[in-house]
């Protein structure tokens, strides 16, 4: 009996040993597949991602995509535990053992040896009261939480446009794109507020992660790391322990390299695990896809004619796989919604009123208001403030505000359902009878409708830039009144990758489990 236990060790070892798996390219989906089979373990996988993000976080490139990793004793024994779970048949799920980043302004349990901070000086030494909710339902799915992505400080709430780059916060430093050597490109860019949860996805340093997004910031890094990423409807997934912005359109939601990825993680986050993955596998046939052709979608003369042409092409093939494409698809509300003064009025009110209470249960911490923050900045300049990452208009802008029980308030969120919801994303999948609206991501303001909306939104990559080498993606969206978008949208997902191919990878990185 010892011999053949150590003979069947030895075969699982050598096909471990003879196993290659390029963390650049392998999805969650493969990982779960692998590790049901027995021929890898979650150990070998924590282990393997811990050193990618050793050779290119802070050293190597230098991504700086992670602000904190887990405690290596401490997630080792983890998935030890998880490894022994599956052994025994007490297999919790899909995600049972596979490594996940999250995003910094994602609460944790301080037992798992990380802060929340959302890369703020003001909030370093806190110490939450819990995990937040979607982190509970992760870990209670067996997901390993391999460490914190950085990411655009304050949910790059902090300064007017331009005043901090996206992906920079004090405690992490510069998140970098994966795919873009050159510095001087306009495209080094990650896009934020998520930065850090794309980049390290592309990066190979965790095969899943969560973002936060109030307008674009998952969908926008996430497109230029040519990553599957999904923001779920306002409310559809829980928020305590999430630091907010504005809750009338936050939301926490998944990338990855795969529908597979992004419904299974969606699944845990909202609990209804069943419904997403089957939505995957439907296909495309009968699907009708609206192009919305407001002004500056397709036509604005600073979007590359490479990102119109190779959407526009993609979304014709979807007619081989049985969807509906109708183009010219408009919304007379758009331009409003767009460039109107009510998003701004109701995030600076909300912001106001929702983080004192996030702040209120932390302890070993004496920041409890936006004042406490302001100020804690403005003492310490040089750590919060340093040369070309100044300013913090947007939030001085919030503490003149009184809340959310003002008139300009109330009317201000009334007119931002009203055009974008009745009038704007419902009215117009029901006029033109399609079930989907899709744009480029790189056009103004593409994320914009769904989030004053408060309805769900995704991107599918498409092609890189020749230019830069800079990925970009797709942004769809659609109405949330059912409850059913989000499945709609893992269902376009689904058959995506049969029009576009494989996805790109950054060609300056290498990956490998060997």
């Amino acid at each position: 009996m010892l011999f053949s236990l150590f003979f069947l060790s030895i075969i699982s070892v050598t096909a471990v040993l003879a196993l290659d798996i390029d963390l650049l390219t392998v999805t969650a989906e493969e990982l779960s597949y692998r590790l049901g089979a027995g021929q890898i373990s979650s150990v070998r996988l924590v282990e393997t991602y811990l050193a990618q993000i050793e050779a290119h976080n802070v050293h190597g490139l230098g991504l700086r995509a992670v602000i904190d990793v887990a405690p290596r004793k401490l997630i080792l024994d983890q998935a030890a535990l998880l490894d022994h779970e599956r052994r025994v048949g007490r297999l919790r799920g899909p995600l049972h053992g596979v490594p996940i980043l999250v995003k910094d302004n994602i609460a944790t349990h301080p037992s798992l040896g990380m802060q929340t901070t959302a890369g703020s000086f003001a909030l370093e030494g806190s110490i939450v009261p819990d995990d937040a909710g979607v982190i509970a339902r992760l870990r209670k799915a067996g997901a390993i939480i391999i460490g914190k992505s950085n990411m655009s400080e304050w949910a790059n709430f902090r300064a007017a446009f331009g005043g901090v780059p996206s992906g920079w916060s004090a405690r992490g430093g510069q998140t970098r794109s994966a795919y873009v050597t050159d510095p001087l490109s306009p495209d080094w860019n990650p896009s934020g507020s998520s930065s850090g949860s794309a980049v390290g996805v592309s990066a190979g340093f965790s095969p899943l992660a969560l973002g936060t997004e109030t307008d674009g910031s998952i969908i926008l890094p996430a497109s230029y790391a040519a990553l599957y990423a999904i923001k779920p409807a306002v409310g559809k997934v829980p928020m305590d322990g999430v630091i907010p912005i504005g809750p009338s359109l936050d939301s926490v939601g998944a990338m990855g390299k795969s529908a597979w990825d992004i419904a299974t993680t969606l699944g845990v986050m909202t609990g209804d695990e069943g419904s997403y993955l089957d939505a995957i596998y439907e296909g495309m046939g009968g699907l009708r896809i609206g192009i919305l052709r407001e002004p500056g979608f397709w036509d604005e003369p600073a979007l590359d004619k490479q990102i119109i042409d190779e959407s526009l092409d993609a979304l014709r093939k979807l007619g081989t796989l049985g969807a509906v494409v109708i183009d010219s698809v408009y919304m007379p509300t758009a331009q409003d919604i767009l460039f109107g003064p009510a998003e701004m009025t109701v995030l600076t009110a909300e912001l106001k009123e929702s983080l004192p209470l996030y702040l209120l249960p932390l302890k070993n911490t004496t920041i409890r208001t936006l004042s406490d923050i302001i100020t804690f900045n403005t003492n310490n300049a040089q750590l919060e403030m340093p040369p070309d990452h100044c300013c913090q208009e947007l939030l001085v802008l919030s503490n003149l505000t009184n809340g959310t029980r003002t008139p300009a308030y109330l009317t201000a969120l009334a007119h931002l359902h009203k055009v974008s919801r009745a009038d704007g994303i419902d009215s117009t999948v029901n006029n033109f009878n399609v079930d989907l609206l899709v744009m480029p991501v790189d056009a103004t303001r593409s994320t914009a409708i769904s989030a004053v909306a408060g309805w769900p939104i995704a991107t599918v990559p498409v092609g890189v830039l020749n230019s830069s080498g800079r990925p970009f993606g797709l942004a769809v969206f659609t109405s949330g009144t059912d409850g059913k978008g989000e499945e709609r949208l893992v269902r376009f997902m689904g058959s995506w990758s049969t029009i576009t191919g494989k996805r790109s990878v950054p060609g300056r990185l290498r990956g490998g489990l060997i």
